[in-house]
C-alpha cells in the first residue's frame, strides 16, 4: 500500500494520510458481510438492518479523535454503527459515553482497511437493507449523518417520480 496526501481535501483532513487500494468499495456495490465481534460472532449484515450508517475510526487518528467527540452531540437520523480500533479501555470510555444512541465495536485496524475496504480513516458508508452502499466517503470534521440521511431520502423521491 502507498501512502498519499489527499490533494482535494480540507479543513482538519489534510492532515490525514490515504491508503491507496485497488480494491474500495464504491456507491452501488454490494458490502461483503464480516463478523465484528469475534466473542458473540456478531455479523455487519445482522446489525445493518434495513440500512446503517458505517462509521469506521480510530483512536489512534486525530481527524477521528475529534470526529468521535462531535459524534456525541450529533443525531444521526438513521442506524449509526461505529467500528472502532481503539485499546479496551478506550472502548469502554466510549461505550459510557455513546452506548445508548449507537453500536459500537471494537475492531482491529486490518478489518477496516482490508475486511471493510476503507481508503482512509475516517471514513464513513450508509449501506441499505439490500447491503449496498449508498454512501462512501471519508468523515470530515464537519460530517453531518442528517445531511446525507436527508440526500439519500430526496434521492430516493426523484427515482420514484422518474418510474
Amino acid at each position: 500500500m502507498d501512502r498519499i496526501k489527499p490533494e482535494n481535501q480540507n479543513n482538519d483532513c489534510n492532515s490525514r494520510l490515504f491508503l491507496r487500494k485497488k480494491n474500495a468499495y464504491e456507491v452501488g456495490q454490494t458490502l461483503e458481510d464480516l463478523i465484528v465481534d469475534e466473542n458473540n460472532k456478531i455479523s455487519l449484515y445482522h446489525l445493518i438492518g434495513d440500512g446503517s450508517f458505517l462509521a469506521l475510526l480510530s483512536t489512534g487518528c486525530e481527524p477521528c479523535l475529534h470526529w468521535l467527540n462531535q459524534l456525541g452531540d450529533m443525531k444521526p437520523g438513521a442506524p449509526v454503527i461505529l467500528l472502532i480500533e481503539c485499546e479496551e479501555d478506550e472502548k469502554n470510555i466510549i461505550d459510557k459515553v455513546m452506548g445508548e444512541k449507537y453500536s459500537i465495536f471494537r475492531v482491529p485496524l486490518q478489518k477496516i482497511s482490508t475486511g471493510l475496504r476503507a481508503p482512509s480513516i475516517p471514513w464513513v458508508y450508509y449501506v441499505d437493507g439490500n447491503k449496498q452502499i449508498k454512501i462512501c466517503e471519508p468523515a470530515d470534521p464537519y460530517f453531518s449523518f442528517i445531511n446525507h440521511f436527508d440526500r439519500l431520502e430526496k434521492l430516493d423521491r426523484i427515482r420514484k417520480l422518474q418510474s
